[in-house]
């Protein structure tokens, strides 16, 4: 036999055993999937979340659905419709080109969701044996840890965040930091001869590395952010150890590649903002909030949160109701085996003797460490929040790489076991019964029972989706429905009972229909029904038929029953007509129609144009610009600029993003009540008398540091730099008019 065929047929052999080992993997996967999350009770077209965010991923993915992708969805936010350039979603568009890849079999948004979520299991499963295969861990090892990397409490519990448990990327970037710390010739490589770095792309690793770097970019921003601080890490402590400056720079390479790659993502968003300026009132963060969201190391070391042993469940319990800042961290728990493996990373990195070796389990020891001083409370977690961005403030959920360094050191000391110890078949066959006793005992201490759609969710579901349908069966196609109370989106208010997004459930019920809500927060739309809910009740309604829409959607729970039976009340004086009310009555449904015809029938065409116009422009822009014969006062220097306010400033909103100043030269103004930079400003609306505030730069107004102007100095400037005011005017009612909002 030559040895070219004797190749081919260990390759062969090699891939059918790979083939062997991943099926075996998935299948075992399944059987757990069967158990942990009941498939027995799952039904796929009710969506195994059914509140809070899973219903706002509910809404965007219908919106991919109905609209060809997720930036515009023309369905929602009527009469304007939904734009999401302001809430960036694009680090997230692996997640939804794989979803619009699934909803080319179906297109119910609930199915579509349900079987990505489910997919994400093996998904994660094979991830993980890929890179325990790779580092040589033993098959049933291997099995173990991938099993309890799968179904750690982070990906039971997160069910509303379906983007967050699609983690099967983690477990390779892991593998590629891993090998940022051993390999030389990763993406760079330096010649023996010359003695000259050059790039070494065009291999398998350096590839591979580049490739996984890339979809990462595309796979959640929190996963691409924690990949590049552990990339900087590995490569600066491997750089220091070798004394070679190549893995440092390395890891700047592959830095760069996650960072372009996010950038590429959210490049829509970033065009929108140049071109439409910000949105300072959308996904606006607190640097303190990374103190809220951040790490708790006895999160990780604490059971499960309702555990299957009652006594834990208790003693959980009992920390959750006395602690303070227990939210969604409560999801980090590492399960007993995952504890152990975080204690013995932290303990082999700080205690061994042979500390100084770069070995793979120091390297997991340095990265869990490095972890904790990022993720934990008051850690560098909130420096970068205070001195960079607070965008990234849930730093706890770097617990899931914690996670897996943690079990990751478990396969390490199962790995020595096995090679050092298991000589014979007896003790073969022993290890393996006590890993797969481990596993089992890891997997009952770690799950828990899981979000399936239970008999209430079911019931609630069924009785929404028959309510939409009777209101779409009444209803030409395009026609608009109004939705009340009025939530802003995205992260909107929680109203009495009404969670910030249910009112989402009319449109992801419909087919046809157009929705008022859902359009995007401080954006046209949205300024648009702010302003309508707060005119007497009879106004609205005769602009809302002008206007287009055809009927108003209601949920009860949005209101105290004592504010929605007046508002009903009074809405049914006018309309004349009964509602139509959901079977458990919490929805009612007003029909606009024979109403509008009413109202429609008193003017001609030319004058109900005229009138849509003004029904549309409810919000009077009003401006002025700011002179020196303005009430002028010096507030306080700031090394290169100053700020100073006008005196008994009154009419302007009380939201500061419904206000823009801007400068002579064209530039705005930002809203920023610290005054930590030039160019901002606050209307201080809750002092008396109320202060119009602006920091002016040294270098426009030409005072020194140490100069304090006078209330002329001040007058002069704007005498010649009269910055232009705008804002957002509303009529005041009189007292006891009854409006749409509480």
């Amino acid at each position: 036999m030559t040895s070219s065929r004797l190749n081919l047929e260990i390759r062969t052999q090699e891939r059918y055993k790979s083939l062997v080992y991943y099926v075996t993997g998935t299948l075992i996967c399944a059987v757990v999937m069967y158990y942990v999350l009941k498939l027995q009770q799952f039904q796929l077209r009710i969506p195994y979340v059914y509140n809070g965010d899973g219903l706002s991923t509910g809404l965007v993915i219908k919106g991919m659905v109905d609209n060809g992708w997720i930036n515009v969805n023309e369905y929602v936010g009527a009469p304007s419709r939904l734009e999401m350039y302001d809430y960036p979603l694009g680090g997230d568009n692996l997640h939804y080109l794989m979803m619009k890849f699934i909803s080319l079999f179906s297109s119910d948004y609930a199915v579509v969701m349900n079987l990505y979520f489910l997919l994400t299991f093996p998904l994660v499963m094979i991830s993980s044996m890929f890179v325990f295969k790779h580092f040589k861990i033993p098959f049933i090892p291997s099995l173990m840890g991938s099993l309890l990397f799968t179904f750690i409490p982070y990906h039971i519990i997160r069910t509303g965040h379906l983007f967050l448990v699609a983690y099967y990327f983690v477990p390779l970037i892991i593998m590629i930091i891993l090998w940022l710390s051993i390999h030389d010739d990763l993406i760079l490589k330096k010649e023996e001869t010359t003695r000259k770095i050059k790039l070494n792309i065009f291999n398998r690793k350096s590839l591979f590395s580049i490739c996984v770097c890339i979809l990462i970019s595309a796979a959640g921003v929190y996963y691409a952010f924690f990949s590049c601080f552990f990339l900087i890490v590995i490569g600066t402590f491997t750089s220091m150890f070798k004394k070679k400056l190549l893995p440092f720079l390395v890891s700047c390479i592959l830095v760069t590649v996650i960072a372009g790659g996010l950038i590429l993502n959210i490049s829509p968003s970033l065009y929108n903002k140049y071109a439409n300026g910000g949105n300072g009132e959308v996904a606006s963060r607190n640097a303190l909030e990374s103190e809220t969201y951040g790490l708790k190391i006895i999160q990780l070391i604490l059971p499960v949160t309702y555990h299957r042993v009652s006594w834990l469940a208790e003693k959980k319990e009992s920390y959750n109701n006395k602690a303070q800042f227990v939210n969604e961290n409560d999801s980090s728990s590492l399960g007993i085996i995952g504890a152990f493996g975080f204690l013995a990373s932290l303990f082999i990195f700080l205690f061994r003797k042979n500390s100084i070796k770069n070995t793979i389990g120091q390297n997991l020891g340095l990265m869990n460490i490095s972890a904790v001083l990022l993720g934990t409370i008051g850690g560098f977690g909130t420096i970068v929040a205070v001195l960079l961005t607070a965008q990234i403030r849930s730093y706890n959920r770097i617990s899931l790489f914690i996670a897996f360094f943690s079990i990751f050191i478990i396969m390490i000391f199962l790995k020595k076991i096995n090679e050092n110890y298991v000589t014979n078949t007896l003790r073969r066959v022993s290890f393996s019964i006590c890993v797969i006793l481990i596993a089992v005992f890891g997997l009952y201490d770690q799950t828990r029972d899981s979000l399936v759609p239970s008999e209430i969710i079911k019931k609630e579901f069924n009785s929404d989706r028959d309510f939409v349908k009777q209101i779409e069966s009444q209803l030409p196609a395009e026609s608009m429905v109004f939705q009340l109370p009025y939530v802003t989106f995205p992260e909107g208010e929680t109203l009495q009972n009404m969670g910030n997004y249910d009112l989402a459930k009319g449109y992801i019920h419909s087919s046809s229909l157009r929705w008022s809500f859902g359009g995007m927060r401080n954006r046209e739309g949205d300024l648009w029904q702010r302003a309508l809910i707060q005119r007497p009740v009879n106004e609205v309604l005769e602009k809302l038929s002008i206007v287009g829409f055809k009927g108003i959607y209601i949920d009860r729970n949005g209101y105290s029953q004592e504010f929605a039976n007046k508002v009903e009340k009074e809405i049914h004086s006018i309309l004349k007509v009964d509602p139509l009310v959901s079977s458990d009555k919490r929805l009612v449904y007003y029909s606009l129609e024979e109403y509008s015809n009413s109202i429609l029938g008193k003017y001609s065409k030319d004058e109900l144009a005229l009138k849509k116009g003004e029904a549309l422009n409810i919000t009077k822009k009003k401006s002025a610009y700011l002179n020196g014969k303005l009430d002028w006062q010096y507030v306080d220097s700031m090394p290169d600029y100053k700020s100073v306010q006008i005196v008994a400033f009154e009419g302007l909103p009380t939201n500061q993003y419904q206000i823009k100043l801007t400068k002579p030269n064209k530039k705005p103004l930002q809203f920023n009540d610290s005054f930590s930079a030039p160019d901002n400003y606050s209307y201080r609306h809750w002092e008396n008398p109320k202060h119009l505030v602006i920091s002016i730069s040294n270098k426009d107004s030409g005072w020194s540091d140490s100069f304090i102007p006078q209330k002329e100095d001040i007058s002069k400037y704007f005498d010649l730099h009269p910055y232009l005011l705008e804002y957002t005017h509303m009529e005041q009612l009189p007292a006891g008019t009854l409006t749409l909002r509480e």
